[in-house]
């Protein structure tokens, strides 16, 4: 029994590892093509900026459903 237990944890721990590294690898993919965008993307005005800090005139604040 302890053979088997040995092995099945093996093969757990290497398919662990390859999902982890799947992951890792698709998030640096996307921080590759948002690094490579063509577009930037425009900077926000001061007003904007300054909404989301006092938490006044933020989109869709005290807005009835």
């Amino acid at each position: 029994m302890g053979i088997i237990q040995t092995v099945l944890a093996f093969l757990g721990a290497l398919l662990a590892g390859r999902a982890a590294l799947a992951t890792e690898n698709l998030a640096l993919r996307h921080q590759v093509a948002v690094l490579q965008r063509s577009v930037k993307r425009p900077k926000l005005r001061r007003r904007c900026q300054g909404a989301g800090k006092t938490g006044q005139g933020g989109a869709g604040e005290n807005r009835p459903l």
